[in-house]
């Protein structure tokens, strides 16, 4: 019985973990039309397809590359910005 609750409980945070970190991430620098510079991270299904989210937005891509989380921070290291904003892809 014991066997069978950590067996339930295992691939319940399988799931979890496949649900949170199913889209890959993209870090952006881009500029609006109206001129302001504006940086985050959205999710994506692809490059290409997080270009045309933030072209879709009226923003225009200046620098768009993979975003890779540190899971552990470096002693000295900055917090991302509040300005930084997470973009989900519908």
């Amino acid at each position: 019985m014991l066997g069978r609750r950590r067996n339930k409980r295992f691939c319940a945070s399988l799931a979890t973990r496949y649900l949170i970190n199913a889209m890959p991430r993209f870090h952006f620098e881009a500029v609006s039309y109206s001129g302001s510079t504006e940086k985050g991270i959205l999710e994506s299904d692809s490059l290409q397809s997080a270009r045309q989210l933030l072209l879709s937005k009226q923003l225009v891509p200046i620098s768009l590359s993979p975003y890779q989380e540190h899971s552990k921070k470096s002693i000295g290291s900055k917090s991302p910005s509040a300005s930084s904003a997470l973009v989900k892809m519908n």
